[in-house]
């Protein structure tokens, strides 16, 4: 698909309350894709509704759903930890917090 991933997905996240589902790539993006009942088997033809690519050129290794807040938590290879809005399509927090750029592996948020 030209409008799906161009190295396949690693990661897959859904928002179930919002209609959403995120998806993670070896080409360094995450995706947005809106979904409507029973629309999973559809998903290759459709065009992701938003997309962020990593500025630090590598992919992104885990994330998690802030559904509260409405953000997408993400961490990569080179340690940095990503937050972003999928409402305002930005970058809420972006900050290296491993040692040494060490490869982070998982993340996880608490929306009590």
């Amino acid at each position: 698909s030209t409008h799906g991933h161009a190295l396949g997905v690693t990661a897959l996240a859904a928002e179930v309350h919002e209609g959403f589902l995120f998806s993670l790539s070896n080409d360094t993006s995450v995706k947005v894709w809106e979904l409507g009942p029973s629309d999973v088997a559809g998903l290759g033809r459709r065009k992701p509704k938003k997309s962020l690519k990593n500025d630090n050129r590598v992919r992104f290794s885990a994330m998690s759903v802030d559904a509260s807040n409405q953000e997408v938590l993400m961490v990569d290879e080179v340690g940095w930890l990503h937050v972003w809005s999928w409402i305002s399509e930005r970058l809420v927090f972006s900050a290296q917090v491993s040692k040494k750029g060490e490869p982070l592996f998982s993340v996880a948020c608490n929306s009590d």
